[in-house]
């Protein structure tokens, strides 16, 4: 017996419904490769530093930013960092600039390496000033005083040198 006209509007009524269905499940994963696209955009950092120290403490530095704002890529050699944060660049004169998401997530890592006894100096890349500094003492200073360079420089290597020893006085 051939189909009846109502089994005919049944078929046509699953089909319609199913090809609803398959569009609603396509929409919902470009909505979702969006959204993973998205995320895996390099954000440029709001904040980009330089940090100048000994090789030790910017080795420590180095260190201390890709175990705490990358994970290892497959491969195992490439890094894969946090939202805001990028790929550190180490100089050829030794320094090593840092991109951060913003002033405050700067200011807490730099907290951090200084509580370590770290001794270096965070340098704005973008306006080339001294933003803050570590003499080794175990605290961030903050550079409010405007110190360039070159003083924050020789207050670090003052604070590092040994004391003069006292001389016996002559009996």
């Amino acid at each position: 017996m051939p189909p009846s006209k109502k089994d005919d509007i049944a078929a046509e009524k699953k089909k319609k419904d199913d090809q609803q269905a398959l569009q609603l499940a396509e929409l919902e994963a470009l909505k979702l490769q969006q959204q993973r696209l998205k995320a895996a955009l390099p954000v440029a950092p709001a904040v980009t530093t330089v940090v100048e120290a000994e090789k030790d403490e910017v080795d420590a530095i180095l260190k201390a930013y890709n175990d705490q704002f990358s994970q290892a890529g497959k491969d195992g050699k490439d890094r894969i960092y946090n939202k805001g944060y990028g790929e550190p660049t180490r100089h050829a004169d030794g320094t090593l600039m840092l991109p951060f998401p913003s002033q405050k997530a700067a200011n807490a890592f730099f907290t951090e390496q200084a509580k370590l006894g770290l001794k270096f100096i965070v340098v704005d890349h973008t306006h080339k000033t001294v933003m803050a500094y570590s003499d080794g003492s175990g605290m961030l200073i903050q550079n409010k005083d405007g110190k360039s360079l070159e003083a924050v420089q020789k207050e670090i290597m003052r604070d590092s040198s040994p004391s003069p020893s006292p001389s016996p006085s002559p009996k």
